[in-house]
């Protein structure tokens, strides 16, 4: 829970210390601050967060898809990641991002990955175990800039540990799924190099809040939490060969057992509104991001007024920065 808990620490700190921004990329506004950071122990809890339910089959397809350097929307959805379409041009494709870039650096057949993997085995305490997704040259190709755009291993005590660097991040949906993903990153290395993962930590450039979940995240802290749950992955699994598991199949790549999430958040009303998929829910003219399976329910003061309006969103990550 400890993870969770500085989280909702970053959280408060944008709160009481952020500057509005209102002339930011998507037009919504935010509040921001600028250089957090932000340490997690995986050792200590798998950070896969329960304050609310994380779509972590969309992750587990992001990061296969970025293992395997596709560039286009359809190999994503493929693997279970819907979020990319609404970058992707009409025939699918997003340009050389993240996971080329991992792979085949610039096109010149350059695979960081793989290097930092093998250099990490014989260097373990080497200084330049760095990946990056930051390519000016392609950065007009890209359908979006990375986010997190360089990561670096640093092995101590038979321990991995990996700092993330994002020059963006929206903390109430983006961060969560973030964190996730790249611990899930962390199994796969320390697979690959027969270690524990312990320390992630992010630096953030921006971290921002769009101003349409700042209701949201004033009561975040509240939110019951839940133990971690438990993520494995097959000892088997490396960059080159993880799949997606089907229900058929015995050979399982990630397994995750005992997740348990908030699912009932937000506000109280007079009835109970189920959402059908990813919405906006918007009361009065406070707009805030709900996601599928989500519940509001409770009581509403005698002879209030709320109106209720839900608008569909396709995307689990409205925004990435």
């Amino acid at each position: 829970m400890e993870n969770e808990k500085q989280y909702f620490a970053l959280v408060n700190k944008i709160l009481t210390e952020g500057i509005a921004r209102d002339k930011e990329r998507t037009g919504a506004g935010t509040k921001s601050i600028f250089g957090a950071h932000l340490e997690l122990n995986v050792k200590a809890g798998f950070p896969l967060f329960t304050h609310r339910k994380i779509f972590y089959k969309g992750v587990i397809g992001e990061l296969i898809s970025f293992l395997r350097s596709h560039t286009n929307v359809n190999d994503f959805k493929t693997l279970g990641c819907n979020y990319w379409d609404e970058w992707a041009e009409p025939d699918g494709n997003l340009g050389p991002i993240y996971g080329y870039q991992w792979r085949n650096y610039a096109g010149l057949q350059i695979d960081q990955l793989k290097n930092v993997i093998e250099e990490a085995k014989v260097n373990p305490e080497s200084r330049r175990l760095y990946v990056t997704a930051w390519n000016p040259i392609d950065a007009d190709k890209m359908a979006l800039l990375p986010c997190f755009h360089g990561f670096q291993l640093l092995i101590q005590n038979n321990s991995l540990n990996l700092v993330v660097n994002m020059r963006s991040s929206d903390v109430m949906l983006g961060l969560p799924s973030d964190i996730l993903f790249h611990a899930l990153l962390m199994l796969v290395l320390s697979n690959e190099l027969d270690i524990t993962p312990h320390k992630l930590i992010f630096n953030l450039g921006d971290a921002h809040i769009y101003n349409n979940h700042l209701r949201f995240a004033r009561i975040v802290h509240e939110l019951q939490i839940f133990n971690p749950p438990q993520v494995n992955l097959n000892y088997e699994a490396e960059i080159d060969n993880i799949f997606i598991s089907n229900a058929s199949s015995s050979n399982v790549t990630f397994s995750l057992d005992w997740y348990d999430s908030q699912s009932t958040t937000y506000y109280t009303m007079a009835e109970t509104v189920e959402l059908l998929g990813n919405s906006m829910l918007q009361i009065n003219d406070d707009p805030l991001w709900l996601f599928k399976g989500d519940k509001l329910r409770g009581l509403a003061s005698v002879g209030s007024a709320v109106t209720i309006t839900v608008k569909l969103k396709e995307s689990y990550l409205p925004q990435r920065s």
